[in-house]
């Protein structure tokens, strides 16, 4: 499985930094879900595919330094599994940093900022299931239901209970 691999690779990678180590896995289980068999097989990384899946990504509302890091997850990919240098990817990633600056009005190596996580997790609506309200919270990857079967508490919680240990 090409993407288990990718993220052992990334993780001992050197020059990819915590937060891409985090995110280019992500991104590149997306990209893989556009394939039918993209979660088991080798994907193929090309202009095409790659021009299709940022546009897919903007069609979903993603701004710019999302769709710049997916594409540097894509040409982080080829590198590192595939062993490829080509296709060149450069102009694309470049336009979409230039774009990413223009709309964020800050460098994109930097992380995003609490607003930006804001916007990617959506607006809080209370009359959402508690599930849904604690996943946009960012408290939990996981959460799990508590005992009385209507609220949820974040993974941490549920196992350690009330030990304060999360």
């Amino acid at each position: 499985m090409t993407l288990a691999r990718f993220e052992m690779t990334v993780k001992s990678a050197d020059g990819v930094d915590d937060n891409d180590q985090v995110w280019f896995p992500k991104w590149l289980r997306r990209y893989a879900m556009t394939f039918p068999k993209g979660l088991t097989d080798e994907l193929a990384v090309n202009r095409d595919t790659t021009l299709r899946f940022s546009r897919s990504l903007l069609e979903s509302g993603a701004p710019a330094w999302q769709r710049w890091q997916a594409v540097r997850s894509l040409e982080c990919y080829r590198n590192l599994v595939l062993g490829r240098a080509e296709p060149d990817l450069s102009s694309v990633i470049a336009k979409l940093a230039q774009l990413g600056k223009q709309e964020r009005n800050l460098d994109l190596h930097i992380p995003p900022t609490e607003e930006e996580l804001a916007a990617i997790r959506g607006k809080m609506d209370s009359a959402e299931p508690a599930l849904i309200q604690t996943m946009r919270g960012g408290h939990a990857c996981i959460a799990l239901f508590n005992g009385d079967g209507k609220g949820v508490r974040p993974v941490g919680e549920a196992i350690h209970g009330t030990r304060g240990i999360k």
